[in-house]
């Protein structure tokens, strides 16, 4: 249309006084196509198209906005940069330029700092790891043909399978899944969550992903897995009933913070990867530390409800479960390396002994003499926490509090930490049943300890000293599991509702 009627000749007037009206009556969508389509960019200031749409979470488009405008871009990785400032105040900002339309929850640090990365000039990919198959073997599960060749090549061929999933956000949809990536030997599946959805066929993928979460046969990998499980349970509710009784499902976030207490040196990296550390988390700092390099994540907030997914979008999420495969292969045979005779599976279920470090008096705890064994989980084990465990970031640390400590819990959040915390009227055994369904850490106080710490797996549950002041809480916890705090994380969550 635009060229059968000449719009993209030079005298464009017309069409951005056609813009300028869409914009004055909030139809971003349709300013933004055009100024996009026809290169209008000198027309409009990034205050006209761009941070609306950032504001309202249109991030799609943003994307097109910039895609093709170098000087757009320059411009929005400034502006983001200078969110970043200690300084910053939002509400000023949107008033100054007669912003209205805000979600506010977006603005956080974590999320600029992610926008940054993915419109800044993109680093070479020979940084980052990728992806070992051909893009011809992932697979696009949009239909119930589709569907029934991914139940088959699973759950008659295959053993062990990598599982992801990219999520929604928009206020359509809620927060549940759009993509669901299932990851074998050969092949990944990309379950398109959002199509099922939409056509109300939902029931036979329903009963194909119940069946794989209840099979012993199948092991399934994840990392952050049971947040990925509720988000689809979200999206699917038949599977709530199959999330009760999960068979043979290995959480590596989870998982790891047990075996590298047995093996402190199951994660160690080289010197060259060891520098990049710190500039990667989650499950992109696994992959550094079991294969090499980290993974580009910059595809990570990008508009998963949009199709056709875009090839990039299709490689990240087929990376991202294929390389759970991997990191399996990687550390199943450092512990065998390191002499163990338990699989990654199964190690959660070794009794864990820690040697105690330093003579002397400490609070709450009696003089051990040096090297002598005690029992993981008690409350005199006092084993240096970088020695043991590796580092997390605040971000990804998350807890549950007991009642007696809502003070500490709130001292984490100021540090970016997803604390939740019991009321006043809840009963401690609360805490175990969250710390079970959320992948959570206990931290409790004086004698629910020994009553919390037998409902949850081994180093799920710490006794923090009694006699101490909230903040100086916060020290010993982020010590004892070697807790990364950034600048970015404080104050990135509310005190008050740990959002």
């Amino acid at each position: 249309m635009v060229q059968s009627y000449n719009l993209d000749q030079p005298d464009l007037s017309a069409i951005i006084s056609h813009v300028r009206k869409s914009l004055e009556h909030g139809n971003l969508k349709e300013a933004g196509a055009l100024v996009s389509f026809l290169k209008l960019h000198d027309h409009f200031t990034m205050y006209d198209i761009a941070i609306p749409a950032l504001l309202q979470n249109k991030v799609s488009i943003l994307e097109d906005y910039i895609r093709d405008c170098v000087t757009a871009r320059e411009q929005i990785i400034k502006m983001l940069d200078q969110w970043l400032a200690p300084d910053f105040d939002l509400v000023s900002f949107c008033l100054a330029h007669n912003i209205n339309q805000v979600r506010g929850e977006l603005l956080r640090p974590q999320f600029i700092d992610k926008l940054l990365v993915q419109n800044d000039q993109p680093e070479p990919q020979k940084q980052f790891y990728q992806l070992k198959i051909p893009l011809s073997s992932v697979v696009i599960v949009d239909n119930e043909e589709s569907l029934q060749q991914c139940a088959e090549a699973i759950m008659q061929n295959h053993c062990v399978v990598g599982v992801d999933s990219e999520w929604t956000f928009s206020n359509s949809n809620g927060e549940g899944v759009a993509v669901l990536q299932l990851a074998v030997e050969s092949n990944v599946f990309l379950i398109d969550i959002l199509t099922f959805t939409t056509q109300k066929n939902i029931d036979k993928l329903g009963e194909f992903l119940s069946g794989l979460l209840r099979s012993k046969s199948h092991l399934k990998l994840g990392y952050g897995l049971n947040e990925d499980l509720q988000k689809l349970a979200t999206s699917i509710p038949v599977l709530k009933d199959a999330l009760k009784t999960p068979e043979r499902v290995l959480d590596f976030h989870t998982v790891l913070r047990h075996a590298c207490r047995l093996y402190p040196k199951l994660l160690t990296v080289n010197d060259e990867a060891s520098a990049d550390m710190s500039k990667h988390s989650g499950l992109s700092k696994l992959v550094l530390q079991t294969l090499g390099r980290p993974l580009n994540k910059s595809e990570q907030i990008s508009d998963w409800e949009r199709r056709p997914l875009r090839v990039t979008q299709i490689t990240y999420a087929a990376l991202d479960a294929f390389c759970l495969l991997e990191v399996n292969e990687v550390l199943t045979k450092r512990l065998e390396d390191l002499g163990s005779t338990v699989s990654l599976e199964n190690i959660v279920n070794v009794p864990v002994t820690t040697t105690v470090r330093k003579r002397g008096r400490r609070r709450g705890v009696r003089n051990q003499k040096r090297g002598e064994k005690i029992p993981s989980g008690t409350p005199t084990e006092v084993a240096s926490a970088d020695e043991m465990i590796p580092p997390i970031a605040a971000r990804e640390f998350k807890v549950v509090c007991d009642n007696m400590l809502q003070g500490l819990a709130r001292q984490l959040r100021c540090c970016g930490v997803d604390a939740k915390m019991l009321s006043n009227f809840e009963d401690h055994d609360v805490c175990a049943r969250i710390a079970v369904d959320e992948d959570r850490i206990i931290l409790t106080s004086g004698s629910p300890f020994n009553t919390l710490s037998s409902q949850v797996p081994i180093g799920s549950c710490f006794n923090v000293p009694n006699g101490l002041k909230a903040k100086e809480q916060v020290s010993v916890v982020l010590e004892k599991y070697n807790v990364s705090v950034t600048q970015l994380d404080v104050f990135s969550r509310c005190q008050v509702c740990n959002c």
